[in-house]
């Protein structure tokens, strides 16, 4: 969980409002979670959220 709030803190810090910076969070998560730096809950947590603010921004 740790690993989830400090990602979310991150993502709200950096204000990911453009498509892209939202799209390199995306693929900066999953690289984490591949090398086994996030576990497949908080991965998945996370990837959603991301994906929810990408749809937004598309929106936009």
């Amino acid at each position: 969980m740790k690993v989830l709030e400090e990602i979310s803190a991150q993502v709200d810090d950096e204000l990911l409002l453009s498509e892209e910076s939202i799209r390199k969070k995306i693929i900066e998560i999953r690289l984490e979670y591949e090398n086994g730096n996030i576990n497949q809950e908080d991965y998945s947590q996370i990837n959603r959220d991301l994906r929810e603010r990408l749809a937004a921004a598309m929106q936009d």
